[in-house]
């Protein structure tokens, strides 16, 4: 799958790939992928994760195109030596369109996170 392609329930998003089998990721929902929060072969995801975002009209994918909420962060930083003032929010928050976040899922009781996706 890939951001615009719209989706219907029984569409496989992706094949999630564990020590013991890969198992496809069935979308439950209808609508538009606006958001491929990992790449294709991803490794190592949390489950929990946010994996994508589906949204209802075609016409919100764009607002999510630099969106990047849920992504696995990069390698951590180093932290700074001495601590820095504490940053003012700012008035502008990114408000979305309404949708949904699909999360990476548990496919067993002892599973902690993916191999593959």
């Amino acid at each position: 799958m890939k951001v615009g392609d719209k989706v219907k329930p029984g569409v496989v998003l992706a094949g999630i790939e564990t020590d013991k089998a890969v198992v496809d990721f069935e979308m439950q929902e209808e609508g538009y992928i606006a958001a491929l929060l990992f790449p294709e072969g991803a490794k190592d995801v949390p489950l929990g994760t946010p994996i994508a975002i589906l949204v209802d009209n075609a016409k919100d994918i764009a607002a999510f195109s630099n969106y990047s909420g849920g992504a696995a962060p990069a390698k951590e930083a180093p932290k700074a030596e001495a601590p820095k003032a504490a940053a003012k929010p700012t008035a502008t928050s990114v408000k979305y369109p309404d949708h949904v976040r699909l999360e990476m899922p548990n496919l067993s009781p002892t599973m902690e996170k993916v191999s593959k996706i």
